[in-house]
């Protein structure tokens, strides 16, 4: 009743409530003063810790009354009075963005590119001031009427030059904090805002929050994830590369804000297609032309004739004349090896058969066979000569099948290891007339 009284006393009517903060309260009024209804946020010293009324005096008031652009809210009067209270005097909004997504789930694509367009410029005008912002979120972003933001509530703003110069007070929203500012790490309160940015265009398109938990200590282990899309809305891949940017872990990795609005994303239509059309014809490579253009004969005066040869005539003929499938022979007859054969290396046949498309297990059956046969033929066989280790041990089980003394020299101990575990299972017994020897 008393900031009623007090309000009254200054000429402004108060009408109802709308809206709460941490720090504060907003109430709707109209005054002979102002033509339209304005918004009055109440500061109460009584209520509220003395670094927070602090706060206000030396930083929001401050930025609220020096700031002028077009998407940040417009101050009419600010009111320190002696008791302690604060009137801040604003633009009264229709709703905020946070209310506007309610109503539609999410904003159109369109829509959403001219608000954050708008938020951005905001954003670019207070960083060239060296002023944070620290609390981004979409119930700070008011819509007025016809559809304009404006940019609210610098409660927790600050004076900050950017990197090298860091903030250390963990402040804001934590599902729009940046991973830095939930650390409780020193920060730097301009990339901190980036972050804050990428989870509002995220909400506005996806309706929904790119990271969730009920405690900041599992808010700090989900934002490690990767960030994830729902499935049944579809999101533009130059979108995803602009949020995925400014949300990018680690606050070196993000770009300043004057960057943002020179992405492809947030350029208007007519350019991206100009942009577009000049990718695709950098991207697609020359077309050649299947079959040649006919010559035009040159116009001759009247009364001259040209004469042809008969060789050229016949040689324009046959061209002309050439089917198909003459065509498609004399062109196969290139990629086919009709050239004689020559003596080939082992190491060559390995290639050619690599190129011709022979699969791992066809060469181990080859090999393990060449094997086979060579230890049936009495022949020492080195396991370092064997192409692998599988094609050697299948050639082994071959020669134990066949009841042949196998002798093998420089065995390594892991192909020792694999016979003697291949023999403990029944389905190859090491038979009594069949020796094996392994030199090492």
């Amino acid at each position: 009743m008393a900031t009623k009284k007090e309000l009254h006393s200054l000429g402004y009517n108060v009408l109802h409530k709308i809206g709460q903060g941490a720090f504060g309260e907003v109430k709707l009024a109209q005054s002979e003063k102002h033509p339209d209804k304005v918004a009055i946020k109440i500061i109460n010293n009584k209520c509220i810790p003395k670094y927070a009324y602090q706060q206000c005096v030396f930083y929001e008031v401050p930025i609220l009354k020096y700031s002028k652009h077009p998407h940040i809210v417009h101050v009419h009067d600010i009111h320190i009075r002696a008791s302690g209270h604060i009137f801040i005097v604003m633009e009264a909004a229709a709703m905020d963005l946070a209310e506007k997504i309610r109503q539609l789930s999410r904003i159109p694509p369109d829509q959403a590119r001219l608000w954050f367009l708008q938020l951005t410029s905001a954003m670019v005008y207070l960083h060239n001031k060296n002023i944070a912002h620290r609390d981004l979120k979409c119930g700070n972003i008011l819509l007025t009427a016809d559809n304009q933001v404006r940019l609210t509530d610098f409660g927790l703003g600050c004076y900050t030059l950017g990197f090298p110069v860091l903030r250390s007070t963990c402040c804001g929203t934590p599902l729009y904090s940046a991973p830095e500012v939930l650390k409780k790490e020193p920060y730097d309160a301009k990339k901190s805002d980036v972050w804050s940015m990428g989870v509002i265009l995220y909400n506005m398109l996806t309706g929904s929050l790119p990271f969730f938990a009920i405690t900041c200590k599992g808010l700090r282990r989900v934002q490690l994830k990767p960030l994830k899309y729902p499935r049944k809305i579809n999101v533009d891949e130059p979108c995803r590369d602009l949020i995925s940017s400014m949300m990018s872990y680690f606050p070196f990795c993000r770009p300043e804000v004057a960057a943002l609005e020179q992405h492809p994303w947030l350029q208007p239509k007519e350019e991206q297609k100009e942009t577009d059309d000049e990718t695709a014809a950098a991207d697609t490579p020359p077309t050649v032309a299947e079959t040649p253009p006919e010559e035009k004969e040159p116009e001759t005066p009247e009364g001259q004739t040209t004469e042809k040869t008969d060789d050229q005539q016949t040689q324009r003929q046959q061209q002309r004349d050439v089917p198909k499938d003459d065509l498609e022979q004399k062109t196969s007859r290139v990629s086919t090896n009709e050239f004689p054969a020559t003596a080939v290396s082992k190491e060559e046949e390995d290639k050619q058969e690599e190129e011709r498309g022979i699969n791992g297990s066809q060469r181990i059956e080859k090999d393990s066979q060449s094997l086979a046969a060579s230890i049936r033929n009495g022949e020492t066989v080195e396991d370092s000569s064997a192409p692998g280790c599988c094609a050697f041990l299948t050639a082994v089980k071959r020669a134990v099948k066949a009841r042949v003394v196998v002798q093998i020299v420089r065995g390594s101990c892991a192909l020792q290891k694999k016979i003697k575990k291949m023999f403990r299972k029944k389905k190859h017994p090491n038979p009594s007339n069949v020796t094996i020897t392994i030199y090492g």
